[in-house]
Formats: structure tokens, C-alpha cells, sequence
């Protein structure tokens, strides 16, 4: 994906449902958004991709393995509203990809 190869790409690490996570966030065509991916090395699934305003990318509490070339601002917040009016359900997932995917929608409601 572009985000993970864009030369001005942050790079951070998290553990999740028993799994590390690579999180990516790239520059946006504006300095308004940029792109974020999560990536499990393990399964080789990406499990997340969205755009989102840098101040709403919730880094916060990861492992930073490179940091961005580029202004993330440090203000974290609330999560989005669509995911506080959402939230995953309590039920446990039976496949790798689902539970990592509902982790994934947990952390980002928590950080």
C-alpha cells in the first residue's frame, strides 16, 4: 500500500488480540488528512484502512518505530462518532481476522 512505502510515512507498533500490529499513516494530498493503515505481519492481512485528519489518528499509547516526516498534531480527540455510536460488540470473533478487526475498532475507541 502507499502509505507504507511513502518515504514521509510514520511507522508504529501495537499489540493486539495476542498479535502485533504495524500502524502506517502517510500524508494526505492536503495537510488536512492523511492515510492509515494496520497491517498484521503475522496473518499478512491489512485489517484497517481509513483517512482521517491527522489530530483524529489516535497514535497515543503505541510503540513509534519511525517517526512521521510530516505535522501529526498531538491534540488526541474523541473517537470518531460513527465508532462511539457503534461499538463492536462483546461477542468474541471466531477468526483471526474478525477478532483482530474488532480489536482494532476497541483501541480505537478507547485511545
Amino acid at each position: 500500500p502507499g502509505a507504507a512505502n511513502h518515504p514521509d510515512s510514520g511507522v508504529w507498533a501495537v499489540s493486539l488480540a495476542g498479535f502485533r500490529l504495524d500502524v502506517f499513516a502517510a500524508p494526505g494530498s492536503t495537510p488536512e488528512i492523511c492515510t492509515v493503515i494496520w497491517f498484521c505481519p503475522v496473518t499478512g492481512c491489512l485489517h484497517a484502512g481509513y483517512r482521517i485528519p491527522p489530530a483524529a489518528a489516535h497514535f497515543a499509547g503505541m510503540t513509534v518505530r519511525r517517526a512521521p516526516a510530516f505535522s501529526l498534531e498531538a491534540q488526541q480527540p474523541a473517537p470518531p462518532a460513527w465508532l462511539r455510536e457503534n461499538p463492536p460488540g462483546s461477542e468474541t470473533p471466531s477468526s483471526v481476522a474478525a477478532r483482530l478487526d474488532t480489536a482494532i475498532l476497541h483501541w480505537r475507541l478507547d485511545h
